[in-house]
Parts: C-alpha cells; sequence; structure tokens
C-alpha cells in the first residue's frame, strides 16, 4: 500500500503541475494513469522481485542437487519439471473460477474512470475559483474508496491461491513417495534424503517464479518507468504578494492553429473599472479572456501586470488567487447546491449564499441535491455564476456566460455587473 500511495502521489504531482491546456485535451490520458498504468507499474515492481530472489536461489538449488547425488539427481529434477508444468496447465483451468472477482475488478475500475473523468472535466471551476487542493482531496477519496473494494476482491483470488498451494503440497507428496521408492531401492541414501526433497521443493517454486515474473514484467516494466520518469513539467516563476491592480496589453499578438487573432493589440485593464466586449463570433474575445487568465501564454509582446511584471513569469497559484473565470459550458456535480456553489467548502458562509440565491433567483433548498440532467442550461448558468460571485476572487471574466438565460432577465444581470459598484473590482463582460 505505501508504494502504490507513493506512486499515486507522483501522478498526482505530475497533475497539478501540468498546464490548463494539457489538462483540457489529454484528460482521458491522465486518467489512465490512475488504473491501468498504476496497475501495471505496481505488479511490474511484484514480477522484478519475484525474478531476482528466484533466479539466484535456482542456480544454488540444481547446483546441489547434482553435487548431492551426481548419477541419479537428474531424476527429481526432471519429476520437478514435469509438476511445475502441470500445476502451471491446472493453474490456467482454474482461472476461469477468478473471473468474477475480476470482472468486479474492472467494473470498479470503470466507474471510478467515470467518476474522475467528470471531476478532470470540472477542474476547470477549481483552477479558476483557486481551489487546488480540494480537487486533490476529491481525487484521493475516490481512489481510497476504489482501494478498499479492491481489496475485498483481490482477498477472493488469494482462496484461490490457497487452493493452488494445497495442490502444490500434493505434488510435495509425489517427490516425497519417488524419493521414498528410490531410496528404498538404494539409487539414494538416507543421509541426503531430506535435503533432495528440499531442493526439489525449492526448484518447482522457482521455476513458475521465473517464467511468470518474467512475462509479466516485460509488459508491465514500460508503464512503470512512464510513472517515474522525471519532466520539467514547469518552470519556476514569480510568486506575488500584491493584488492586481492594472493589466496592460503592449502590441499583443496571438495565433491560434496558424490562424491570426489579433495582432498589435493595446489596451489596459484598471482598477474598480469595468469592461463589455460586444463584438461578433470569431472576432478573439474568448481569447481575450484566456490571455487575461493565463491559459494561453504562447503570445508576442507583453502583457504587464501592475506595470512590472510579464504575466509569463508569473506563478499559476497566484493568478488563481486573482482572477475568476466562467463561460457558457456549466460545470454541475452531482450534489448538493451548496456544494455545487462553494466547491464543497467544509465551512461554507450560509449567509452569502442565501444572499447570492435571492439576488439570482435559483429556486432550490441550499441542501437540495441536484442534477446536470433534470436542469435547464439557463439554471446551470446561474448556478456557474454563483459560484463565481461566491468565490473572494476581485478579477471575474465572464465569456459569454449568460447566452442561456432569458434575454431580458440576462439583460438585468448585465446591467447590475456594470453599475454596481459592489461588485469586484475588475469585470470584463463578453456578449
Amino acid at each position: 500500500m505505501e508504494v502504490r500511495n507513493k506512486l499515486s502521489d507522483i501522478i498526482i504531482k505530475k497533475i497539478q503541475k501540468s498546464n490548463y491546456s494539457d489538462l483540457k485535451y489529454n484528460k482521458n490520458a491522465m486518467l489512465s494513469w490512475f488504473n491501468y498504468d498504476l496497475k501495471l507499474g505496481l505488479n511490474a515492481i511484484e514480477n522484478l522481485l519475484n525474478i531476482i530472489s528466484p533466479f539466484v536461489s535456482i542456480i544454488t538449488g540444481i547446483s546441489l542437487m547434482i553435487v548431492l547425488s551426481p548419477q541419479w539427481g537428474w531424476i527429481l529434477i526432471v519429476t520437478t519439471l514435469i509438476l511445475s508444468l502441470i500445476l502451471l496447465i491446472f493453474q490456467g483451468k482454474i482461472s476461469n473460477a477468478a473471473s468474477k472477482p475480476v470482472m468486479k475488478l474492472s467494473s470498479d475500475s470503470e466507474t471510478f474512470s467515470n467518476y474522475n473523468l467528470g471531476l478532470l472535466n470540472s477542474f476547470k471551476s477549481f483552477f479558476f475559483h483557486n481551489k487546488n487542493e480540494k480537487f486533490k482531496q476529491l481525487f484521493y477519496k475516490s481512489y481510497e474508496n476504489l482501494s478498499k473494494d479492491q481489496i475485498k476482491q483481490y482477498k477472493k483470488l488469494t482462496k484461490l491461491n490457497v487452493i493452488l498451494t494445497v495442490l502444490f503440497s500434493i505434488s510435495i507428496v509425489i517427490v516425497l513417495t519417488e524419493l521414498a521408492v528410490l531410496t528404498s531401492f538404494k539409487f539414494y541414501s538416507l543421509a541426503i534424503f531430506l535435503s533432495l526433497l528440499l531442493y526439489s521443493n525449492r526448484f518447482s517454486t522457482d521455476m513458475g517464479n521465473i517464467v511468470l515474473g518474467l512475462f509479466g514484467y516485460k509488459q508491465s516494466s514500460v508503464l512503470l518507468d512512464k510513472i517515474l520518469e522525471k519532466k520539467n513539467l514547469t518552470e519556476q516563476k514569480t510568486v506575488l504578494e500584491e493584488p492586481i491592480n492594472k493589466i496592460d496589453f503592449e502590441n499583443v499578438s496571438f495565433s491560434y492553429k496558424d490562424i491570426k487573432v489579433l495582432e498589435n493589440f493595446n489596451f489596459s485593464f484598471e482598477k474598480n473599472k469595468k469592461y463589455l466586449v460586444n463584438a461578433p463570433n470569431g472576432t478573439g474575445k474568448s481569447t481575450l479572456i484566456k490571455l487575461i487568465s493565463g491559459v494561453y501564454d504562447n503570445y508576442l509582446g507583453k502583457i504587464l501586470i501592475n506595470d512590472s511584471y510579464d504575466q509569463k513569469e508569473l506563478d499559476q497559484k497566484y493568478l488563481r488567487k486573482q482572477i475568476g473565470f466562467i463561460d457558457n459550458q456549466n460545470l454541475i456535480f452531482e450534489s448538493s447546491l451548496k456544494n455545487n456553489i462553494t466547491l464543497f467548502d467544509e465551512n461554507p458562509d450560509y449567509k452569502k449564499l442565501n444572499s447570492i440565491l435571492k439576488s439570482l433567483k435559483i429556486e432550490f433548498d441550499i441542501e437540495e441535491e441536484i442534477s446536470a440532467s433534470k436542469l435547464s442550461e439557463g439554471q446551470k448558468q446561474k448556478i456557474a455564476f454563483a459560484r463565481l460571485k461566491y468565490s473572494a476572487i476581485k478579477f471575474w471574466l465572464i465569456d459569454e456566460a449568460f447566452d442561456n438565460i432569458q434575454k431580458e432577465y440576462s439583460q438585468i444581470l448585465i446591467s447590475q455587473l456594470l453599475e454596481n459598484p459592489n461588485l469586484p473590482l475588475f469585470l470584463l463582460v463578453t456578449i
């Protein structure tokens, strides 16, 4: 379990260090690290241990068997090989009995994958609300639940291993009988009887471990290498303590898939001001949002924070504390309304929550369980907006987030955002 936890921690740290674009486009591959890759990586370690020790032991055992009986030692060696082969064949036969627990493990893995795929899909909400630690806790919890059920199924598989152990004991009785017969006919002396029994038993065990261990290791070692591979995923960046008071675009150009979206763009976003961008689709509104939030950093020119720091030089954790973001991709968790808005805050501000629900006309009880499949897109957008209002972040980026709310009410929301002096220090709305 300790090795499993260490490998899991390595994978989680890799995910945390990945940039937003990697998480968005490679989330399925990342999820597979936790089930298929991790499982076979652990098998590689186990199989490697099963190879090294028996390999040395088998050479010693064969040598001693020949030394003890140079003329007739080969008889026990051949017998042990035959019995080992029979046990391996029988093991293949009874593996059918292991199909139920193995299928249950597979089903649990699918459930785990489906849940965590949804969690990874929702990472944007955690990422832009400075809730990365809560994301990590939820991931750990789901993995803990999977591990508990795996232990139950592995216990069933252990019972089958006990059956094989009993059969192996029977094979020892056969070898003992053979030794007794050969000894009675003076092939072996009584002095070497027990020694030959010991070494033939060890030889049989080692042969099985080497063949199966080597086969399993060759299949899974590449995935262990993948988990342990060290990459400099993020370079050291500056962490500021001061809040964002100003963002300046200086001759910023940006292209996406060889299509120029912005060219020599210049603008200043200042504290205590609100901005509305109203332009046709495809003119760069969403790109502007992603540049401000730090999702895209492969731009030309400069994006200066507080007249001093290029945004590329700043740590993502700092940007997440300062800049919140919502768009029209509304993420809803299969949980309570409270958890959906607070992102699973353990000590929520109920007064603030109720005030937000009232202002947005969200007609659900705060503890009510909600499901994305039962909500309209307009209801989802209201909840996503409530999530942003609940956060302590002072720089809001709202990218076409009211598309599915009734037009009359969405205009009221936009007017409130632009006119209310108590709302964030910065506000950029695209429609």
